[in-house]
């Protein structure tokens, strides 16, 4: 049998490269390993905020996260929330609202926001870092660029739930 030594030896070890669900300091890693690869960002090429070149790539990978049936569609739309954040985006749950939407086969639309702010509208005056009080003078705020609209959500009956589609109205 072997020793630890010989077998340290002769293994050539090297760390993992490949996607995982987080970020290293120089953009790296940023993907899928579990599954919240929302934009393609496996690789570590691209940073992983929302801008308004990857919003179809985004969406695509909300619809992913989504995809199958599923028996609660509040907890469904949840975990997409939750994949979405990774990307800066997010938008508002109401219950209540998402399973009337569901059992009648109405749409939910919701608005789309960025940081917990919906795009397209003035920051409040209290807050001084989306003023722009604080900041580099004369950048433009990555909220600015992004388009506005809303993220609606489509329930068809499925077995004994919903499939779930989400499409971006800007």
């Amino acid at each position: 049998m072997k020793s630890f030594k010989e077998i340290r030896q002769t293994v050539n070890e090297e760390y993992y490269s490949g996607p995982t669900t987080y970020t290293g300091s120089d953009s790296t890693n940023v993907g899928d390993i579990a599954g919240t690869n929302l934009a393609s960002f496996a690789n570590g090429s691209r940073k992983v905020y929302a801008d308004k070149s990857n919003m179809s790539e985004i969406l695509g990978g909300l619809n992913t996260e989504m995809a199958g049936t599923k028996l609660d569609p509040v907890a469904a739309l949840t975990r997409g929330r939750s994949a979405l954040n990774l990307t800066g985006l997010n938008f508002e749950i109401d219950a209540a609202a998402i399973r009337n939407a569901a059992t009648s086969g109405e749409v939910y639309e919701t608005p789309l926001m960025y940081m917990d702010r919906v795009i397209g509208e003035e920051p409040p005056a209290s807050d001084i870092v989306a003023s722009g009080e604080i900041g580099a003078e004369g950048d433009v705020k990555q909220e600015q660029e992004l388009p506005s609209g809303k993220l609606s959500f489509m329930f068809m009956p499925s077995g004994s739930g919903y499939r779930i589609t989400a499409t971006f109205m800007m």
